[in-house]
């Protein structure tokens, strides 16, 4: 059996064309839209934090120089109990 010539194989209709006879042709779209978008002020402060965060740097590099003086220079003494609490702290935040 031959399937309808106006029901297209996913099942929606279609304009059924007489052979020799042009459909409609589309209306050109409008080169210019109307569509207008704006922003909040917040999502314009979100965007241009976004964009320095991007433009930053991924090491900073004077804090690194700093601190390697500190650690050459004999003045960088890190509070063990301090890194420990973070140690713990970090381990159980990674214990599912």
């Amino acid at each position: 059996m031959e399937p309808p010539k106006d029901v297209s194989p996913v099942g929606r209709t279609v304009p059924v064309v007489p052979i020799g006879q042009a459909r409609q042709p589309r209306r050109a779209e409008p080169e210019e839209s109307s569509d207008r978008v704006s922003l909040s002020p917040e999502a314009q402060r979100m965007m241009a934090l976004r964009r320095r965060i991007a433009e930053s740097p991924d090491v900073r590099e004077d804090l690194v120089a700093s601190l390697r003086r500190a650690i050459a220079e004999g003045r960088y003494r890190p509070a063990s109990e301090v890194i420990a609490q973070r140690l713990v702290a970090a381990l159980r935040r990674a214990q599912p």
